[in-house]
């Protein structure tokens, strides 16, 4: 351990080097040299025999199981690519293994990590088998599904998928009045609105021609009251023409010549 400690110091000359001093420490504090966390990969621990590595972000893992997770991950990378269309393909943007448990991007030889035998725990586990335990616990989750599905709380997303669509038949009349159901189709909401639309403009419409109909009675309604007047006021006067006034004069005349 003093000797790997001080080659590490020799390494990182001018650099800080206590991180990598205590990763190396308890590499070596570990109970047989051996990892005592557990694979994220295979989920299984590390026993004496197994091959493991170390990635850049100080996590272990089998070798083989690392091997199959970034093997795994390069197959998927190569089958997104191939459903993208020709000019979507980046050529360029290749394939960068990653961490299991942190993401971080790793650098690895993966042939060589093929060549380690799989682990001890993986090769004497035992098949898998439907123990009476399990069943019951199978049924009571089926129960369980059913009562939330009841409720309202487990949504369809085969139905919700499909809910959007609109149904054609072979009948062009019966395919125009499929109508879809209300709230799920946005030409029905458009039509909704531009019905309200119009029939508030509508009643806008008619509610200024009475307000201008109203006006123009009211104004027929004062000209017909003053030309009533007018001619309330001809028949007032009516008889008081020329003999009335003459009559006047004449009255005025004797009243001077009459001497005082």
């Amino acid at each position: 351990m003093q000797s790997d400690a001080e080659a590490k110091c020799k390494d990182f000359i001018g650099q800080p080097v206590m991180f990598e001093l205590i990763e190396l420490i308890r590499e070596h504090l570990t109970r047989s040299n051996l990892p005592t966390d557990q694979c994220a990969v295979c989920l299984y621990g590390f026993r004496e025999g197994d091959e493991f590595t170390k990635t850049e972000c100080y996590h272990y893992f089998h070798s083989h199981c690392l091997a199959a997770h970034v093997a795994a991950a390069e197959r998927y990378y190569r089958e997104e690519q191939e459903k993208l269309p020709q000019w979507q393909q980046d050529t360029t943007n290749k394939f960068q293994a990653i961490c299991p448990v942190c993401r971080e991007s790793i650098n690895c030889d993966v042939e060589s990590l093929w060549s380690a035998p799989p682990p001890i725990d993986v090769e004497a586990a035992t098949d898998f088998s439907v123990t009476a335990e399990l069943r019951e616990l199978q049924k009571h989750m089926a129960a369980l599904y059913l009562r939330q599905q009841q409720r309202g709380g487990i949504i369809d997303l085969e139905a919700e998928g499909v809910k959007m669509l609109v149904r054609t038949e072979d009948d062009p009349a019966a395919a125009a009045e499929e109508v879809s159901p209300p709230g799920t189709s946005l030409n029905t909401y458009s039509n909704t609105t531009m019905q309200s639309v119009t029939q508030v403009h509508s009643k806008q419409s008619t509610h200024q021609s009475q307000n201008h109909h109203h006006s123009q009675y009211q104004s027929r309604q004062m000209q017909h009251n003053h030309g009533h007047n007018n001619h309330n006021h001809g028949h007032r006067h009516r008889g008081r023409g020329r003999a009335h006034y003459r009559r006047h004069f004449d009255k005025v005349r004797q009243t001077e010549s009459t001497p005082r």
